[in-house]
């Protein structure tokens, strides 16, 4: 909220600078620019923040705070568990939580239990904990420097995994997929909340789909929905996600 009201008292400025507590950084509002940064130019904007307390805490040394060959390394070993055949094999076990309330405190307790329960050896669940299992048995990970990125070589870098560093990517894994989803939402009900015609649409589209459907929310259904014949109701990719 305070980034959005400075970016409202300087809406023409491409840059402006501020402070991230006691470190000088830089809010880009020019979308050229955002592009060149996520692109082109992103071996130089390639973290979210530098600061020399990520490696002293287990809850810092995930891909959200790391930078550098450490999180290039680090994403390209977890990118296999974001395929479209992992997310159908997980849809099941998504469903399932989502009718607990229960909240995990102690993840280190827990993530170590599921590990010593498995026998520290990867089942055929092909599961986010079978990633990691097969990652904490080879020792190491190994992918492609962020330096490749500006000299375009083939440079390889080599990463030793310990349990700090695997839990910590665990607990990144559930914030972000909680935080993202939650304020996604929030933004979404508070839009819909100011325009009674765009509620009345969104419930129309949802129940035309659970119609269509027999009230099943099935990960196959999401994917391969679309209107029936005639209607006027165009189901995109995005409201199949927040369906």
């Amino acid at each position: 909220m305070i980034t959005h009201r400075i970016c409202k008292e300087f809406p023409k400025e491409p840059l402006i600078g501020a402070f991230y507590g006691t470190e000088p950084s830089l809010i880009v509002q020019d979308q050229e620019i955002i592009k060149l940064m996520t692109t082109k130019d992103f071996y130089f904007f390639n973290s979210r923040e530098v600061a020399n307390y990520t490696e002293k805490e287990i809850f810092t040394q995930n891909l959200f705070f790391t930078h550098g060959d450490k999180w290039k390394v680090i994403r390209q070993n977890l990118t296999p568990l974001f395929t479209s055949a992992k997310m159908k094999n997980m849809y099941y076990l998504i469903k399932k939580c989502a009718r607990t309330n229960e909240i995990i405190s102690f993840f280190k307790k827990l993530l170590i239990g599921v590990y010593e329960n498995r026998q520290y050896k990867p089942s055929k669940r092909n599961d986010f904990v079978d990633l990691v299992l097969n990652l904490k048995e080879n020792q190491f990970v190994t992918g492609d420097s962020i330096t490749n990125l500006k000299t375009g070589e083939g440079k390889k870098v080599h990463l030793e995994l310990n349990d700090d560093m695997l839990i910590s990517q665990c607990v990144m894994f559930f914030v972000a997929g909680y935080e993202t989803a939650a304020t996604k939402l929030s933004f979404t009900l508070y839009e819909l909340a100011k325009n009674e015609k765009t509620q009345l649409k969104t419930i129309a589209v949802v129940d035309e789909y659970l119609h269509r459907h027999e009230g099943k929310i099935e990960f196959v259904y999401i994917q391969s929905s679309a209107p029936s014949p005639g209607s006027w109701l165009k189901i995109t990719h995005y409201r199949q996600a927040c369906i």
